[in-house]
C-alpha cells in the first residue's frame, strides 16, 4: 500500500484484492439487472396471470436471491481483507482507493464495507409473519386444515416466498440512491411505454395482444395485460413513481430559476440542464394517467383519486408546486382530451356488473362467521 496525495486516502494495486473488488462489483451489476428484468419481463408475460408464466418467475425470484448471497459472500470476504472501509476504484479500474476524499473525481465503482453485507428489507418482518399465517393454515388440524383449497394456498405461499425473496434481493440491490435513483427512472420509463402502447391499441381497436394472442377475458386488452384492471392496477404502482421523479425535477428547476421568477426566466430556464429534465420527467406520469383514465377502470380511477387525496392531505407543505398538483392537471388534460360522457356511461354500469361481485363479498362475509372467522376460507382460497 501506498499513502495518496490525500493523508487519509491510501492506494491497493494488489491483484488478488483488485479482482475480488471486481467480483463483488460484477455481481452488483448483475444482481441490478436481474431485478430490471424480472420486473419488465413480469409485465410483459401478459401480465404473468397464466399459470405457466408463475414457475419462470419463481425460478427468476430465487435466482436474484442466490446472487444476492453470492454478492453478499463476496463482501464479506472483501471486508476481511480490507476492513470497514470505504472502497473506490480509481477510474483506470487498475487499482482501489480506500477512503478516499470526497473531492477526488477520479474515482468509480465505489462500495462502502462498514455496511452491512446483507441489509434487511423494511418488509422482510410483516413477510415472513404472512408466510407463517400460511403455513399454519396447512396444518393438519383437529377439524383438518383451516383452508378448504390445500392447492391455492401451496401456490400462494410459493409467491409469498418468492417475493420475500426478491424484496430481499431488492433491498440489497438498491442499497444505494444511485440504483434506486436507476431503477425508479427505469420505472418510470416503462409505465410510460406500456401506456402509450395501449392507448394505440385503443384507438385502433385491436383485440390481440403482441398481434398474435387473444386473451380469454372480455375487452379490449391494455399494452401486454389481458384486461383494462390489471393495467389500472400496474398503472396505480408506476404512475405514484414518475410523480416523484417529477417532483424532484421540479425541485432541481426552482432552484435554478431562483426566488421569485417572471415569466422570461422561466421560459429560459426550460433550456437548462434542470429544465430539460423537467419536461422528459413530465412524460411519463402524464401518459400513465391518460392512459388509466381511458381505461375507465372504475376501481384504479377510484383508487388513484383517494391517493391524490391523501397525498394532498398528508404532505408537508413544501416549497413550489406539489406533485399531486401535478397530477391534477394532468387528469384535467386527461379527461379534456377523453372526455366525461365515457367515464360517465362506464360509471353507470356498476349497478349491472354489482350481482357478480356481491355474491363473492357475501360468501366471504358468511366465512367469517363460526369457526372460520379469523382466516375465512384460508390463504389464496
Amino acid at each position: 500500500m501506498s499513502e495518496a496525495q490525500e493523508p487519509s486516502a491510501v492506494t491497493v494495486s494488489s491483484p488478488d484484492l483488485v479482482r475480488s473488488a471486481r467480483v463483488v462489483r460484477g455481481l452488483q451489476g448483475t444482481l441490478e439487472a436481474s431485478l430490471w428484468l424480472i420486473v419488465a419481463f413480469s409485465v410483459l408475460a401478459f401480465g404473468s396471470v397464466h399459470a405457466w408464466a408463475y414457475s419462470i418467475l419463481w425460478v427468476a425470484c430465487f435466482l436474484a436471491a442466490a446472487i444476492a448471497l453470492a454478492r453478499a459472500v463476496a463482501v464479506e470476504g472483501l471486508r476481511q481483507r480490507l476492513g470497514a472501509h470505504h472502497v473506490a476504484f480509481h477510474v483506470s479500474g487498475r487499482w482501489l482507493v480506500i477512503e478516499p476524499h470526497p473531492a477526488d473525481h477520479a474515482l468509480g465503482w465505489s462500495i462502502d464495507l462498514r455496511e452491512p453485507a446483507l441489509p434487511r428489507g423494511p418488509l422482510l418482518l410483516p413477510g415472513l409473519a404472512i408466510l407463517a399465517l400460511a403455513l399454519l393454515q396447512l396444518a393438519p388440524l383437529a377439524g383438518g386444515p383451516v383452508t378448504l383449497a390445500a392447492e391455492a394456498t401451496r401456490r400462494g405461499i410459493t409467491f409469498v416466498l418468492a417475493f420475500l425473496l426478491l424484496h430481499q434481493a431488492a433491498a440489497v440491490a438498491f442499497v444505494h440512491a444511485a440504483a434506486r435513483r436507476r431503477f425508479r427512472r427505469a420505472l418510470a420509463w416503462l409505465g410510460a411505454a406500456l401506456a402509450l402502447v395501449a392507448l394505440a391499441q385503443l384507438a385502433s381497436g385491436t383485440r390481440l395482444i403482441y398481434g398474435f394472442f387473444e386473451p380469454l377475458e372480455r375487452g379490449s386488452p391494455y399494452g401486454p395485460f389481458v384486461n383494462r384492471n390489471h393495467f389500472a392496477g400496474y398503472m396505480l404502482l408506476v404512475v405514484p413513481i414518475a410523480l416523484g421523479r417529477l417532483g424532484d425535477a421540479w425541485r432541481a428547476y426552482a432552484r435554478r430559476l431562483g426566488d421569485s421568477p417572471n415569466a422570461r426566466r422561466s421560459l429560459v430556464g426550460l433550456q437548462t440542464r434542470e429544465g430539460t429534465r423537467l419536461l422528459y420527467a413530465a412524460l411519463p406520469p402524464l401518459l400513465g394517467i391518460g392512459a388509466l383514465v381511458a381505461s375507465t377502470s372504475r376501481g384504479g380511477i377510484l383508487a388513484f383519486c383517494a391517493a391524490l387525496a391523501i397525498a394532498a392531505a398528508g404532505v408537508r407543505a413544501r416549497k413550489g408546486t406539489p406533485a399531486w398538483a401535478a397530477a391534477l392537471v394532468f387528469v384535467a388534460v386527461a379527461l379534456t382530451w377523453f372526455g366525461l360522457e365515457r367515464l360517465e356511461v362506464r360509471f353507470l354500469r356498476a349497478s349491472d356488473d354489482a350481482p357478480g361481485r356481491t355474491v363473492v363479498w357475501r360468501e366471504s362475509l358468511q366465512a367469517m362467521h363460526g369457526s372460520r372467522w379469523a382466516t375465512g376460507y384460508g390463504f389464496n382460497a
